[in-house]
């Protein structure tokens, strides 16, 4: 499984990579937190 949070995703690599693509919302929220977390230093 992948989680966000304490929200499951989805089960599976396609899964998950098909709802991020019909939640552009979320996706966009995701990668704000990796780009933040990999500029930080």
């Amino acid at each position: 499984w992948f989680s966000y949070g304490e929200t499951r995703l989805g089960q599976g690599r396609d899964a998950v990579k098909q709802l991020l693509l019909d939640n552009p919302e979320l996706a966009e929220e995701i990668e704000a937190k990796i780009v933040e977390a990999l500029t930080k230093e």
